[in-house]
């Protein structure tokens, strides 16, 4: 979930700086960490180039979809952890 929220925050912060002029939107990278110690998660630019004189390097096409699938990442988490507390619950009445 945690990379998910730092999608959804990245995303955000680029779609907010879409007027900026020589703003480098960022996007959000992931690596597995060994056995049991989870993902690091880091945000780096998504290009090395500089954004045409006077503009932003936000492209909208590429914002857009990258939110919806942060936020769509996020829910089904949240829905899985809502399901195995469920579960948890059900054991718990079981063994009761």
């Amino acid at each position: 979930m945690s990379i998910a929220q730092m999608g959804l925050d990245v995303t955000a912060d680029d779609i907010a700086n879409v007027g900026t002029t020589g703003y480098r939107p960022a996007r959000v990278d992931a690596a597995s960490l060994p056995a049991q110690a989870g993902a690091t998660v880091i945000a780096t630019p998504r290009s090395a180039q500089e954004p045409a004189p006077g503009m932003s390097g936000t492209d909208l096409a590429e914002e857009l979809p990258a939110l919806v699938m942060a936020g769509a990442t996020y829910g089904a988490n949240a829905a899985a952890i809502r399901v195995q507390d469920e579960t948890t619950r059900s054991l718990v009445d079981v063994l009761a």
